[in-house]
């Protein structure tokens, strides 16, 4: 429960509103929240938390792993791992896996934490859009011959996966990248009828491939229009909720001033 002019502020994603006037929130998640996103104590309730029992403390933070360990982790990884992003459901770049380092670019000025800012052209329509299925869907979203925007005529297919992590205080995702090696140009004999019927086959697969992925990127595109539709429509709730504490704020305001008025007389 909140006072008329509070907000849950950071953690509105946490909670649902059950009373919108009354400001009473329900949680959405059975999770232990971050401490960093945590609003803080009164002084009263932090020192009667110091002197609490050990039973009602919060219990301590383990320590760090062996930093040789880390480091045999992080060869593997980028021994074995196929290029890939750790993302969160914001979209915040977790960790880059197996070169993929390559599929970014970093953009002059402030840096973003979106990992969809470093990503560019066809490829940046292709994750949204796999991100926006795996958000909804549980199984892996697969797109194939998908362009790179600096390669030439080079395509990867894309695969998003969420990631079962129970100790997550956020769900993850991680993004891979399967490059795709360009079929080799050699000499092509035309007079038999079998290579006519040959290169007609492979061009009518690479027709309907492409035609595939424009299906695919169009959905893509609608489903971020949607998104980008969602968010403004929230902000147009929170607009209406401000107003509707705005018109019970005048009210406050009007009956204080008949007050007034009748002490006055």
């Amino acid at each position: 429960m909140l006072g008329p002019s509070e907000s849950p502020g950071e953690l509105l994603d946490e909670f649902e509103a059950i009373d919108d006037h009354w400001k009473i929130f329900r949680k959405r998640r059975d999770i232990r929240l971050p401490a960093d996103t945590r609003y803080p104590l009164h002084r009263a309730a932090a020192q009667l938390l110091k002197n609490a029992p050990r039973s009602l403390s919060s219990p301590p933070v383990r320590g760090m792993p062996d930093p040789g360990l880390i480091g045999a982790y992080d060869w593997l990884l980028a021994q074995h791992m196929p290029p890939a992003l750790l993302i969160d459901d914001r979209n915040e770049l977790l960790h880059v896996f197996g070169g993929a380092e390559k599929y970014l670019k970093i953009r002059a000025g402030r840096p973003s934490n979106d990992a969809l800012d470093y990503i560019e052209g066809d490829l940046r329509a292709a994750v949204f859009g796999a991100l926006q299925r795996a958000k909804k869907e549980q199984t892996p979203v697969c797109y194939r011959g998908v362009r790179l925007a600096d390669q030439q005529g080079e395509t990867c297919s894309l695969i998003v996966q969420r990631i079962v992590n129970p100790r997550a205080a956020r769900q993850q995702f991680l993004v891979r990248f399967e490059p795709v090696a360009p079929p080799l140009a050699t000499p092509v004999q035309v007079s038999p009828d079998t290579d006519h019927r040959r290169i007609s086959r492979d061009r009518i697969e690479t027709l309907e491939g492409e035609l595939r992925y424009a299906k695919e990127n169009l959905q893509a595109t609608v489903e971020e229009l949607e998104t980008s539709n969602e968010e403004l429509q929230a902000t147009n709730e929170e607009l209406v909720a401000s107003n509707e504490e705005l018109q019970s704020t005048n009210e406050e305001l009007h009956s204080v001033n008949e007050e007034l008025y009748t002490v006055n007389a």
